[in-house]
């Protein structure tokens, strides 16, 4: 299943559309198709990562599933609501991310502001996280939950 997921992810790093899949019209918005990002900050805007790629698949104006590689979590799955897509506004994520330890679900809720030109982001927030327990590792058989502030910049493409 996680090689699924991995595979289909990969795949639409390269579905780039120039138009808008629900009324077929042209996308005049240069930020509208930006769906990949790269992020480095304290936490993410949309998981628990320090530096993080991540690639949004659209399904409405305003909600996106999306694909996490990262670090110090190597890889996830999520999905996000924004106010504005890739525009100033309010965004929340809900991520579940892998390490080889153990998993994490996080919840973010956070305010993005565009800064220098029309790619770069500047996110502040807080965000919820709960680590799985891992039977198999002596100091991780408990579970965690936490919650912590996103200080995050995201270049966006």
């Amino acid at each position: 299943m996680i090689k699924f997921i991995l595979i289909m992810f990969l795949a639409s790093l390269f579905s780039q559309s120039k138009f808008d899949p629900y009324t077929g019209e042209i996308i005049e918005d240069k930020n509208y198709n930006k769906s990949n990002s790269i992020s480095v900050d304290f936490l993410t805007n949309k998981s628990m990562n320090m530096i993080q790629y991540t690639k949004d698949v659209k399904l409405s104006d305003y909600i996106a599933l999306f694909g996490i590689i990262g670090f110090f979590n190597h890889y996830g799955l999520g999905i996000s609501w924004q106010e504005d897509y890739n525009k100033d506004g309010y965004l929340a994520g809900l991520s579940f991310i892998k390490n080889n330890d153990y998993d994490f679900m996080s919840f973010a809720v956070s305010r993005q502001w565009l800064f220098g030109n029309y790619t770069n982001f500047l996110s502040l927030g807080l965000m919820a996280f709960y680590r799985f327990p891992n039977e198999k590792k002596i100091d991780n058989k408990h579970a965690w939950l936490g919650i912590a502030p996103i200080i995050s910049i995201d270049l966006r493409f």
